[in-house]
């Protein structure tokens, strides 16, 4: 992930102040204006092991198009994040209209074949 105390034209600091976090490097709010015209409304994180990213848009998820320029806004063009679906025992879902980004930080995600990714 890039360094989030380094990505501050797009940064909530309304957000970041009620929420009590001010100067830190390993969360932080963002109102990211896509190219579809919508805005993305964005929390980042480093912690527990883990790079998350949760992107919340208005009126219905972001699609995958906004996705792929959130992880190109927030990760470098050769890292690989994933989405989870996880199993329904251990679904939560507190926002309607949001998806997630995850990269673990102590394993690389394993890939399946190129010719699988057709």
């Amino acid at each position: 992930m890039k360094d989030l105390g380094k990505i501050t034209k797009y940064r909530d600091r309304q957000e970041e102040k009620r929420y009590n976090i001010v100067n830190n490097n390993d969360i932080g709010f963002f109102e990211i204006p896509l190219k579809t015209g919508r805005k993305a409304l964005v929390t980042a994180e480093r912690r527990d092991g883990w790079e998350h990213v949760a992107v919340a848009t208005v009126d219905s998820c972001p699609t995958w198009g906004e996705m792929c320029e959130i992880k190109d806004f927030f990760w470098e063009d050769e890292e690989t994040v994933m989405q989870y679906h996880p199993k329904k025992s251990k679904y939560v879902n507190v926002c309607p209209t949001c998806l997630h980004l995850w990269k673990p930080l102590l394993a690389n995600i394993p890939l399946p074949p190129t010719r699988m990714l057709l």
